[in-house]
């Protein structure tokens, strides 16, 4: 590999910078070129790694991450994002997500008196995703066709990216991070 120049991947449909292939690869080309005021960070468009700061729409918490991905991120959608789309849409409309969401909180709650800790994503849906008549079990089961792991990341993803828009929920990127939202109180 040709120390001179670390691995990118090209440059950001959407950002418009170069793309990292690691953390590891940003941090060597800052220090090369004595940007030491810039951190790297992952593309919140899912293009690698990138020096930088976040968009500012994101940072200033103008633009929800949600939105961002919706608005800003078109062009990583993949086939299984499309169909959990679909999905999401058919089984949670505003009014279903609006009455899941008061359940969903107070299941964090309940968990955190619990465990002692936040929950995560997965321990948080546990209860609803095992009750078969439950909406987001039926968003979790994937498609015929589609791979598991990928379909249930997705759909969890996008159950959480919803509720935190609604401001059911709120969390950050730290681990842990999940907890009631504005709406729940």
């Amino acid at each position: 590999m040709n120390r001179s120049s670390p691995p990118t991947t090209g440059r950001c449909a959407v950002c418009a910078k170069v793309s990292f292939t690691s953390r590891q690869a940003a941090r060597r080309a800052a220090r090369r070129h004595s940007t030491f005021d810039v951190q790297p960070y992952r593309c919140p468009a899912g293009n690698g790694i990138h020096l930088g700061h976040r968009p500012s729409g994101v940072a200033r918490g103008e633009l929800t991450r949600g939105e961002f991905n919706r608005g800003v991120r078109p062009h990583r959608t993949r086939p299984v994002a499309e169909a959990v789309r679909a999905r999401f849409d058919d089984i949670f409309p505003p009014a279903e997500l609006n009455a899941f969401g008061p359940d969903f909180a107070r299941e964090l709650v309940a968990l955190h008196e619990v465990l002692g800790d936040w929950p995560t994503w997965r321990q948080s849906l546990l209860r609803f995703a095992s009750s078969a008549d439950h909406p987001a079990q039926r968003l979790l089961t994937p498609s015929a066709g589609h791979p598991r792991y990928q379909w249930r990341e997705d759909s969890t993803r996008l159950l959480m990216e919803e509720l935190r828009d609604f401001r059911w929920i709120e969390f950050t990127d730290a681990p842990r991070s999940l907890r009631p939202g504005t709406r729940a109180y």
